[in-house]
């Protein structure tokens, strides 16, 4: 049987204490099965990491372990401590910066995925400058410093001068999962996300426009495992699983641009 812990993790995790969660919900793993891996997940895979994990555990009889954050925050858990063994990143800046500290096996690192940007309203628009008309009163976007797709947002209003017109307008979510839930809510007009959140209830109660990636820095999606996990030999089965032909085909249906077939590593 697979373990799974999928709630989203917020930057005041520590407060709740790292290895002894006493706040209601066990957002970190304390102990886990044998040969369980412990799996540092961006929320852009929300929608698609339990039946990835699945099929994995399927397959390799690997038990698996997902917390899913902002890039960003999981990134800081890492660097305190936090037992993940892979960090599934949703941009390269981070695990870069992990490698660098020695956090990460350098020779882990790969692009699994290429993002892709959309935004989501319930309002009737053809292009972003839409976004401007007096209807639409407040924009979610993902905080750019801490997650990769409010990066792009960014760069995409401001490649289009927009910046001046919308930004009196935006509010700012923790990742891209809380982005979309603040348009469910009723909480903002338009939500800007990831395509790979979009389901099929999105497609009939809402407008889903692309944002094209010529307006934004690439959102390359980069794995490592972690220098001292002690789930080595496992966590390279899971790294090998997220590259395979299956599962980057799988990707691709589910809102993703594939990765490179050719990848240096970094040393």
């Amino acid at each position: 049987m697979r373990s799974t812990n999928s709630q989203i993790l917020l930057v005041t995790l520590f407060a709740c204490g790292l290895f002894t969660i006493k706040c209601g919900t066990n957002l970190l793993p304390t102990a886990t099965p044998s040969k369980a891996i412990n799996i540092a997940t961006a929320a852009n895979l929300a929608a698609i990491i339990d039946e990835l994990t699945d099929q994995f555990s399927a397959s390799n009889s690997i038990q698996t372990v997902v917390s899913l954050g902002s890039t960003t925050s999981l990134a800081h858990q890492i660097e305190n401590g936090a037992p993940f063994d892979i960090f599934v990143s949703a941009d390269t800046e981070h695990v870069d910066h992990l490698i660098e500290l020695g956090l990460l096996v350098a020779e882990s690192r790969r692009i699994y995925a290429r993002g892709k940007l959309v935004v989501l309203t319930t309002s009737v628009i053809t292009d972003l400058q839409d976004l401007t008309a007096p209807a639409i009163k407040v924009i979610a976007v993902p905080k750019p410093e801490v997650a990769p797709y409010g990066r792009a947002t960014v760069d995409a209003i401001k490649r289009l001068n927009l910046w001046s017109s919308l930004k009196p307008k935006i509010v700012y979510a923790q990742n891209v999962a809380m982005s979309k839930q603040f348009l469910r809510s009723g909480n903002a007009d338009a939500a800007f996300t990831a395509n790979s959140l979009i389901n099929a209830n999105d497609m009939e109660s809402s407008i889903t426009l692309p944002i094209a990636k010529n307006l934004h820095r690439p959102i390359d999606q980069a794995l490592g495992i972690i220098a001292t996990s002690t789930q080595q030999e496992a966590v390279k089965i899971f790294a090998a699983f997220l590259l395979s032909k299956e599962v980057q085909s799988l990707l691709v249906t589910r809102g993703y641009r594939p990765a490179p077939q050719r990848q240096t590593t970094t040393n």
